[in-house]
């Protein structure tokens, strides 16, 4: 299958995200929290997640103090959350969760730059899905375009009915 101008950024992100998450050796419960946080941003858009991972870069290893102030919930008016006010509260709920953690080692911190470059090399691009959905290859490869479409067997009509 050609894709064309798409890139691999999603999976190599998704391979590097991996390393992380080993050499945080995901021993307690908020460390998984933050691993699984960083997936599900992955797999919404490379733009979602370079944002959540900034926060984490910033905040991995911090003082819960400092972390605490530069991460106060939002408040909801009166008509509920809107998309910014929720991308706040999970920027202030990775802020929190990533300063609990230890400081990430030599190698773990290597992997965050990694991520965080070629998340931001990446963030505008559009994914290889989408590339797929807006060039219409999904619509046309079902089919190879020198086929024809399959014929189904003509229905059986009832003979004559003896009356």
């Amino acid at each position: 299958m050609v894709v064309g101008d798409g890139t691999n950024a999603e999976i190599e992100l998704s391979v590097l995200l991996a390393q992380y998450a080993a050499l945080l050796k995901q021993k307690n419960r908020r460390s998984r929290l933050v691993i699984a946080n960083l997936q599900k941003r992955l797999l919404s858009s490379i733009e979602a997640f370079a944002r959540t991972l900034a926060v984490h870069a910033k905040s991995v290893g911090a003082r819960t103090d400092q972390a605490v102030a530069s991460a106060s919930p939002p408040d909801d008016d009166e008509y509920g959350e809107d998309e910014g006010t929720s991308d706040e509260r999970s920027d202030s709920q990775m802020t929190l969760l990533s300063c609990g953690l230890a400081a990430p080692s030599t190698d773990a911190r290597s992997l965050l730059e990694r991520m965080t470059s070629l998340a931001e090399q990446s963030r505008r691009a559009p994914a290889q899905r989408c590339w797929l959905c807006s060039t219409g290859f999904a619509a046309t490869s079902a089919r190879p375009s020198n086929s024809a479409a399959p014929r189904l067997p003509a229905a059986r009509r009832p003979g004559p009915t003896a009356a």
